[in-house]
């Protein structure tokens, strides 16, 4: 709650989302995991981590999707490519056994990011990254049996898909969202492809569905990173 804050209006439709979280006169929620005496650490310790969370985490300006604690997640080093996809040289990155592509669909929405027509993305030369294993495609509303067509070109067998459940801060399915043209979208797909015959894979060990809340635009539930693929 801030200064603004009108209890009587109830939750923000939009809760960590919201993107006028600061002048907002909804509650908003946020989320924040102190240490006790009682779980073995010494003072000192739990003195440093509730102060380390409260240098993270302003709760005016709430976390947006970040974790809520700097030792709830090892930290990578970032790695990435700045360049325009379409003139990439896909052969200068190797091969890989699983790849999560998430391509810059035209959902004809203002995006923070450009977005690429169908015809450039199928042009992609992404078989050149794998002689063998998975390929996840996520794909929206529209796109789904162009991802199908999409896989089949690039050499790949499509064997299922997984559907992605969007929940709000509360664990409560969106009901205000800003996609879709006839109904609000509430959930995407992951279009899953094989090539070849990888004896690596452990076979029926993960659910078809995920149910995990939104965060940046475009950005994807972590548990899709974790998922038990080999």
């Amino acid at each position: 709650m801030q200064q603004q804050t009108d209890l009587k209006l109830g939750d923000c439709s939009y809760l960590d989302t919201c993107h006028k979280m600061s002048s907002c006169r909804y509650i908003h929620y946020g989320q924040l995991m102190p240490l006790s005496n009682n779980i073995g650490a010494n003072r000192r310790e739990v003195i440093e981590h509730n102060e380390n969370i409260n240098e993270i985490l302003r709760v005016s300006d709430f976390t947006r999707g970040e974790i809520t604690s700097c030792f709830d997640k090892k930290e990578l080093p970032a790695q990435w490519i700045n360049c325009d996809i379409r003139k990439l040289d896909f052969k200068i990155l190797g091969k890989f056994s699983v790849i999560i592509a998430d391509p810059a669909w035209s959902i004809h929405m203002s995006l923070p990011y450009g977005t690429c027509e169908d015809n450039d993305l199928l042009e992609l030369k992404m078989n050149e990254l794998q002689d063998e294993g998975l390929f996840l495609l996520w794909v929206t509303g529209r796109s789904i049996e162009i991802g199908r067509k999409f896989l089949n070109g690039w050499g790949y067998e499509v064997i299922n898909q997984i559907t992605w459940i969007k929940t709000n801060q509360l664990v409560r399915t969106i009901t205000t969202g800003r996609t879709g043209h006839w109904l609000n979208h509430s959930k995407e797909h992951l279009l899953i492809g094989i090539k070849g015959n990888p004896k690596w894979l452990n076979r029926n060990m993960d659910p078809q569905l995920l149910i995990s809340s939104t965060r940046e635009t475009s950005r994807k539930p972590d548990e899709v990173s974790i998922q038990r693929l080999k």
